[in-house]
């Protein structure tokens, strides 16, 4: 309840309170002289009568609010004064003046007059013509003269009444159809199409007698129908430079058989001298340049068996080389044997071919050679490998820089292994043998423990005590095999000094070995053996040179 309904309902109950008849305990019910209309709509009036004039006179002349104080309306003042307030009052609602039965404040008058009211009239901002409100409203969504936006998006704007003739005809976004192929296109699209349609007309480049031809036919034409379109002979790839009507190059086709013949010869034999280089930079590409070769030999038994059924049988490996720049090496092998290992051994051998740094090489090759045939076990550990190896002889021809002659003999074991070794181990695995063959850089004055150990071998098997004298340092190397033998009592570590940051060795014990006839071994290499006299007979002994 707003503050004017609460004054009024406090005048009304006190008004009542001092009526003459109330306080007697008269009748509510009874019939009063004076009504007042007080604070309410006009739609819901409350109607006080009152006898006390003067609570009739306190209640008029009461100070009160406008009924619509709360849209802005400040007045304020007596009671009685309310009625003739609300007829001037801008925010009471009057009916309209144009009869459109609506109830509209009069401060919003104007507005609805010229703008809502459904009986107003107004014109038409496209077409000028004049309309009921109500009317104006339905028209607005149907004038032909209001522009509009064309719906294909190609950003022009139209008249209602010209849009569907604009969508047919003018329409840069419209749909056409291309009149030589039937494929529809946006039309700003079409000139485009037109310059890669394949049913667009075209005019013959050279002008013959067919004066237009679909572009897709074009080709054909020059090809096969075109009387003045120049084609080149089919042999031009070979070299003819002859070029033609096709009535005319018929005729030189028939005419120069003898001539392309010619030509694709040379062809011919130009293409076969690139195959031929091409062919040696690829085997130049797969050279070994590691100076150790893994030689793969499968189908053991098959070749084996050959090797025993047919004489001299030799398996000849890729050659490889011992540095980029270094010795061209290639390696053989006898499955039967070959001398003295005939039928009863493998044999292998080393043979050094004329390579391509010959001329800028060290001769003769003075490079320790090992042959190596791997034990294909499970466990890497427990393999256990059968090596060879030799320090070349200078003196040999074998070693010296090779010739072109095509019989150049091999150096190496006739008797590597023998056929019954080879099956007591895992030699062979999956009817396949795995051979390596390296070489090992080296001055002609290595130290080898496998020289050692095959000097070892050949004289222990024949009987011969051992005595071996290897210089102190040594024993500060990576060297096993050296402390087991010195436990065995086969090796003495000899005194060494060091003068001049080099190792100084004492040949006084060469004396023990002459009284003793014992072997006295410094480095593994044919000049140190000389000193026995027997370097003419242990190299073939031990290493044997290859029997042909």
């Amino acid at each position: 309840m707003g503050r004017l309904e609460r004054r009024v309902a406090t005048f009304a109950a006190t008004a009542h309170a001092f009526s003459p008849r109330a306080s007697r305990g008269g009748s509510h019910e009874q019939s009063y002289n004076n009504t007042y209309l007080l604070y309410g709509t006009r739609a819901h009036c409350a109607m006080f009568t009152f006898q006390d004039l003067e609570a009739e006179k306190a209640i008029m002349g009461s100070i009160v609010y406008c009924i619509h104080h709360k849209d802005g309306c400040k007045w304020s003042d007596e009671l009685r004064k309310l009625k003739s307030h609300l007829n001037t009052c801008k925010h009471d609602a009057v009916p309209c003046g144009n009869k459109c039965g609506a109830m509209i404040p009069r401060v919003l008058m104007e507005d609805h007059l010229k703008y809502t009211c459904a009986q107003r009239r107004a014109r038409c901002d496209f077409c000028a013509k004049e309309f009921s409100g109500y009317n104006l409203e339905k028209h607005l969504g149907q004038c032909g003269y209001e522009p509009l936006y064309c719906e294909n998006k190609c950003g022009m704007k139209v008249q209602r009444r010209h849009l569907g003739q604009h969508k047919l005809g003018e329409c840069a976004k419209r749909l056409m159809a291309c009149r030589y192929c039937q494929k529809e296109f946006v039309f700003d699209t079409l000139s485009a199409h037109h310059a890669k349609c394949g049913r667009f007309p075209v005019a013959c480049p050279h002008r013959c007698e067919t004066a237009v031809l679909p572009r897709e036919d074009l080709e054909v034409h020059l090809k096969d129908h075109c009387t003045t379109h120049l084609l080149a002979c089919s042999f031009k790839d070979a070299g003819c430079r002859f070029k033609g009507n096709r009535f005319s190059l018929d005729k030189h086709m028939d005419e120069s058989t003898k001539v392309h013949l010619n030509l694709v010869c040379g062809v011919v034999t130009k293409q076969q001298h690139q195959i031929s280089s091409l062919k040696a930079a690829l085997g130049k590409m797969s050279l070994n340049y590691s100076g150790t070769l893994i030689w793969k030999i499968s189908d053991f038994s098959a070749k084996l068996a050959e090797a025993k059924s047919k004489e001299g049988v030799e398996l000849v490996s890729p050659p490889f080389y011992t540095s980029q720049y270094g010795y061209k090496l290639q390696a053989s092998l006898f499955l039967n044997g070959n001398g003295t290992g005939e039928n009863s051994h493998i044999s292998v051998y080393i043979k050094i071919l004329p390579g391509e740094y010959d001329a800028l090489l060290k001769w003769p090759f003075a490079h320790s050679v090992s042959f190596t045939l791997l034990d294909q076990a499970l466990v890497a550990e427990k393999a256990c490998n059968i090596v060879e190896s030799f320090i070349p002889d200078p003196t040999w021809k074998n070693f010296q820089r090779p010739s072109r002659e095509p019989d150049s003999l091999g150096f190496g074991f006739p008797r590597f292994v023998s056929h019954e070794m080879i099956r007591k181990r895992q030699f062979i695995k999956d009817d396949t043998i795995n051979h390596t063959c390296s070489k090992r850089y080296t001055n002609g004055k290595a130290f080898s423990e496998q020289g050692i150990q095959l000097l070892i071998d050949y004289f222990t098997k024949r009987g011969h005590k051992m005595k071996i004298f290897v210089p102190q340092h040594r024993r500060c190397k990576n060297y096993p095999m050296l402390e087991k033998w010195h436990l065995d009592g086969i090796l003495v570590f000899t005194p060494s000094r060091k003068v001049g940051n080099k190792q100084i060795v004492s040949y006084d014990d060469s004396s023990y070995k002459t009284v003793n006839c014992y072997i006295f071994v410094l480095t593994y290499s044919p000049r140190t053996l000389s000193c026995l006299g027997i370097c003419s007979w242990i190299p073939i002994r031990i290493f044997g040179p290859r029997a042909d």
